[in-house]
């Protein structure tokens, strides 16, 4: 009962917060901070740590978000490039970043995702009941909005918010290697030392398949794509690719 209770009565301030002064634009200059009552945090945390547990041994090894550092994702990222360049190879990356992932969170889909664990019973109600009883207000400077009920969305500053995600991205396969952290994706093909063309194409394209199927979008200002090492391909196809 207290489970269900605390997150019925689950409230949030979000907070804008510029990315950049003066902001030109609230779409892409601002970032919503959501501020959570203090006894919420902490019991978010016990949950999520909880819930972290149960499915931790399930989820994709190269993910690195709320599990272990930016330090462990670069290494291991920078592992992969090096061993590939050391061997005569080449590598093309892309850096894939979706645009208001958070905000894009199917709570349905999420749910369903997560019924894929062995989750005990009671703590699949209280998610849910977290999911389906989620309010928010804004403050902006001394103002403040009427609560408002989500229909969608993880807020940021919580432990659960990115955890949700991290279920959420699990199942995201391209057919080549892997590296994210929460929902900071890197696509990274191992080319072969005389190998005349690039499959990144396909790769990117597998990525766009399932972020149309899960309800997510690119951020194509914050897409980048890379080449390390010798490369032998003189106009890289992945380069035209619209996002």
């Amino acid at each position: 009962m207290l489970l269900k209770t605390i997150s019925i009565t689950q409230k949030e301030k979000v907070v804008p917060v510029p990315k950049v002064y003066p902001p030109a634009s609230i779409h892409n200059d601002v970032r919503s901070i959501s501020l959570l009552p203090t006894i919420a945090k902490v019991f978010e945390s016990i949950v999520g740590k909880w819930l972290l547990s149960f499915i931790e041994p399930y989820l994709d090894g190269n993910q690195f978000g709320c599990r272990r550092s930016t330090t462990h994702a670069l290494i291991a990222i920078l592992h992969t490039w090096m061993t590939a360049v050391d061997s005569h190879g080449s590598v093309c990356s892309v850096s894939v970043d979706f645009q208001k992932a958070f905000d894009l969170v199917d709570h349905n889909l999420l749910f369903s995702k997560l019924l894929q664990y062995s989750l005990p019973n009671f703590l699949l109600l209280w998610f849910a009941f977290y999911l389906s009883n989620h309010q928010q207000r804004v403050r902006a400077n001394s103002s403040l909005s009427t609560f408002r009920k989500l229909n969608g969305a993880m807020p940021q500053c919580s432990f659960l918010g990115p955890l949700a995600f991290l279920i959420l991205i699990d199942d995201l396969s391209t057919g080549c290697p892997l590296h994210k952290y929460v929902d900071d994706t890197t696509l990274s093909e191992l080319v072969r030392p005389k190998q005349l063309d690039t499959y990144i194409p396909t790769y990117l394209a597998n990525l766009l398949t399932w972020a149309v199927q899960n309800g997510m979008e690119i951020n194509t200002s914050k897409t980048k794509e890379m080449v390390h090492g010798r490369f032998a391909i003189t106009d890289l196809p992945f380069l035209n690719i619209s996002l």
